[in-house]
């Protein structure tokens, strides 16, 4: 099998496993929960301030720079396919978080050290940042030789594991939804890969 179907499965029946937990039982409460109280004790002014100023970061301005800056430079190279592919992943990402933050309702912890509104699960942070990730990857391992590629795919996920770290650190979202948003894009984007790259 693949790497690439492996990771469809494996992220799949993970925000699956996660998505029905948080609707129904929520039996990873307890774990959640002190995961979050975890963190709480690394709290500080300096520390906090440096982990919102990051999270802030990712939300209002990477992403909108990064999705804006990619497709303008796939659209002058003329490059359609892998703009629809660029485009399709971050548009799709976010109406699908968007829909399940809607249908679930989860509430954010009430130990969060400020609200950033709406639903907590799943980490639209996570997914998106996941996104973005995910797309270097997709679109530039060509460049990269077979022996380093697993390499460049850890790299790309530099990013996001830290802006999700912050999610939890802040907490804002419970280690499910971080989880949840990771899978769920990667998910989506590993089933546009089969249709826009499928070799």
């Amino acid at each position: 099998m693949k790497r690439r179907t492996v990771g469809l499965v494996v992220s799949g029946l993970v925000f699956l496993g996660l998505l029905l937990d948080a609707m129904w039982a929520y039996q990873l409460a307890g774990v959640d929960a002190s995961v979050l109280a975890s963190f709480q004790g690394m709290w500080s002014g300096p520390m906090n301030s440096i982990v919102l100023w990051i999270t802030d970061l990712s939300g209002h301005v990477a992403v909108p720079v990064f999705g804006f800056g990619l497709l303008t430079y796939l659209g002058f190279r003329r490059d359609w396919n892998t703009f629809g592919f660029a485009f399709s992943s971050l548009i799709g990402s976010l109406f699908l978080f968007s829909f399940f933050k809607a249908w679930v309702g989860r509430a954010r912890p009430e130990s969060m050290l400020y609200d950033p509104g709406l639903n907590s699960f799943p980490s639209g942070h996570a997914a998106m940042s996941t996104i973005m990730g995910l797309l270097v990857y997709f679109i530039f391992k060509s460049r990269v030789s077979e022996q380093r590629r697993t390499l460049f795919l850890v790299a790309c996920f530099i990013f996001p594991v830290l802006i999700s770290f912050t999610r939890i650190f802040l907490n804002v979202h419970y280690p499910t939804d971080v989880i949840a948003g990771v899978a769920l894009s990667m998910s989506w984007i590993i089933v546009l890969s089969y249709i826009y790259q499928p070799r």
